[in-house]
């Protein structure tokens, strides 16, 4: 009887998981006009698509890769906000 080989867990990074928790792997694929297959080998996502990805979903591309645009910006405080407190 053949084994059958487990597939391999993908150890995907911070930035490729908040894109799939907004989108799913096939959405993510469906708005790239590629396979969700595509998508599911992924560890991270690919410098090339980091602009379409960010422009397309709202994420900015220091949360998808900060490894190439730095770390993520500080978010602006809402007005009303008492830090002193």
């Amino acid at each position: 009887m053949a084994s059958m080989a487990k597939p391999a867990k993908h150890n995907r990074d911070r930035g490729l998981q908040r894109v799939i928790a907004v989108t799913g792997i096939r959405g993510l694929g469906r708005m790239l006009g590629i396979r969700g297959q595509s998508v599911q080998d992924w560890t991270r996502v690919p410098a090339e698509r980091v602009l379409q990805i960010e422009a397309l979903t709202g994420i900015p591309r220091e949360d998808i890769r900060p490894d190439l645009y730095g770390a993520p910006r500080p978010r602006p405080l809402r007005r009303g906000v008492n830090l002193a407190a």
